[in-house]
């Protein structure tokens, strides 16, 4: 390849990436992001992020840049009518390189006391996939997993040393009061 050819095949690349790059930056500013098909909701340790992560890897589906994005049920972020910082989480729809529809997971929809309204008035027509899970079952592997925090940095403060039979107790003479 000659000098001329090399010079020519980078000017070529260049204006390739600053043409995406200026598209990508006026579609930005326009809020065009992709808006969601679905979303996932679901008790804790129901398998919300084992299928996350099961149709993320669907060829038609491109996943949010994180799983339990929260808008809904976080009061200091959600605005009624300005989703902005919601769509942020979405791929824009031209410079997807995969797919055509993207959704979220946010388990704590299923508890929040406005979620559900919430995300009626975004869109009326949004599907919902909830994922439940015998409730014994549940509660065992949680207790397993604020277990495994003991000595995390990170999620030490939710860590439980009891045992799950003290933890059961516990929780079903609250019910009792």
């Amino acid at each position: 390849m000659t000098t001329i050819s090399r010079i020519k095949n980078k000017i070529s690349n260049f204006s390739r990436k600053a043409e995406s790059a200026s598209k990508k930056f006026i579609v930005n500013s326009l809020h065009f992001h992709s808006r969601p098909s679905f979303i996932i909701i679901g008790a804790q340790k129901s398998g919300t992020s084992a299928l996350f992560r099961y149709l993320g890897q669907h060829p038609q589906l491109t996943v949010p840049a994180v799983k339990e994005i929260g808008y809904f049920s976080d009061d200091k972020i959600y605005k009624a009518g300005d989703h902005r910082k919601y769509h942020k989480h979405f791929p824009l729809p031209n410079f997807s390189t995969r797919g055509i529809k993207t959704f979220e997971a946010s388990p704590f929809y299923l508890f929040h006391p406005l979620a559900a309204s919430r995300i009626k008035a975004y869109n009326p027509e949004i599907k919902l996939i909830v994922m439940l899970r015998e409730p014994a079952a549940r509660a065992y592997s949680a207790w397993n997993m604020y277990r495994s925090f003991v000595g995390s940095k990170r999620y030490g403060h939710w860590a439980v040393t009891r045992s799950f039979e003290d933890v059961v107790s516990d929780e079903l003479n609250s019910i009792d009061e």
